[in-house]
């Protein structure tokens, strides 16, 4: 295999990785999320590299909050139920 046909096949494969990773994060996030999670804690361990485990912290997802009173809306700060305007009197 000549040095032109290697290349040309790299260069596909890496555009095939590149499609993979997107549909996996665009079509199933919590997915793509726990592999992220699992090679980041493989990353992080003490037994690493410093730029490893630096490569680790980058790639680990954000982490989320979960409070067990909250009802998902954090606009206006205040304990209403949200649906929009909440001040308007209801219909009886």
């Amino acid at each position: 295999m000549n040095a032109g046909l290697a290349l040309q096949w790299g260069v596909v494969g890496l555009a095939v990785a590149a499609s993979t990773a997107y549909v996996v994060r665009r079509q199933a996030p919590g997915v793509a999320a726990a592999l992220r999670r699992r090679l980041a804690l493989a990353l992080l361990r003490p037994t690493r590299g410093p730029r490893l485990r630096a490569l680790g912290r980058r790639i680990a997802p954000a982490p989320t909050v979960r409070l067990p009173q909250a009802s998902g809306c954090s606009g206006c700060g205040e304990r209403k139920p949200c649906g929009g305007a909440s001040d308007a009197p209801t219909p009886s």
